[in-house]
């Protein structure tokens, strides 16, 4: 990224880059007055220390460090014989991950609007940040590749052109939560749909939803007293004959 943000800067057509004499053993050179490109380049450094145990002993510590150095060279900035690159393997984010010893672990965090966290050689990254330009549900309808950004514009013509007022977007996510509550979704799985970090934040739906239940359970039993109190005073009517074969 750092080689490509200073191609742009000086005007050089990105490509594959190299140290100088690497340059020169694949037989090319580079031009005359062309800056070297700067990037950050680890280096495995030793330390010694002394011995807990008070011993003359020195123990050693081997630890990693960044610096930047200017050295390496784009290709269009060096003449000579016909490159051809060398074909990059395919992606495989398992194998990278394991070159890097960086274990992946499941995405927990409540909050919707993080993307993903570290901790320590641990990464997660959240589902929704995954998906691919197929798998989105609101689509550009200028880039097909791209997922539908600001969508503020567009919830507030539709609400004029369907005449309903006092809407805002934030109550199709109560709304959101109050369908699940009524479906019989737990609160905790409520939680982390809607991105609450505090259960007792989702149990408002759940309330709202119980409430409801509590009423229709009152007219129902209403309706009950009611059916009894007319049949209790409806008037005894006389036996029908009964049919009897000849």
């Amino acid at each position: 990224m750092l080689a490509l943000v200073q191609c742009q800067m000086r005007g050089l057509e990105p490509g594959p880059i190299n140290t100088f004499p690497k340059w020169k053993e694949l037989g090319r050179i580079v031009k005359r007055g062309e800056r070297a490109l700067i990037l950050c380049m680890p280096f495995t450094r030793k330390s010694r220390e002394e011995e807990s145990n008070g011993d003359d002993a020195n123990g050693e510590r081997t630890y990693t460090s960044f610096m930047h150095k200017a050295r390496w060279f784009v290709i269009s900035q060096t003449v000579g014989d016909e490159f051809t690159p060398p074909r990059m393997p395919e992606w495989d984010a398992e194998r990278a991950l394991a070159a890097l010893d960086i274990e992946r672990i499941t995405f927990t965090d409540t909050d919707g609007n993080c993307q993903g966290y570290a901790r320590k050689r641990q990464i997660a990254i959240n589902p929704v940040a995954q998906l691919r330009p197929d798998d989105y549900i609101f689509v550009s309808p200028k880039k097909k590749e791209s997922c539908l950004r600001e969508t503020k514009r567009g919830f507030h013509t539709a609400c004029r052109l369907a005449g309903i007022k006092g809407l805002i977007w934030k109550d199709l996510r109560a709304t959101f939560g109050t369908r699940l509550a009524e479906i019989g979704c737990d609160a905790f799985t409520i939680a982390q749909l809607l991105g609450h970090s505090d259960v007792r934040v989702t149990m408002r739906y759940v309330r709202t939803v119980e409430e409801s239940k509590r009423a229709a359970v009152d007219v129902v039993q209403l309706n009950s007293r009611k059916n009894v109190h007319v049949l209790a005073t409806w008037p005894k009517q006389p036996p029908l004959p009964a049919a009897v074969n000849g």
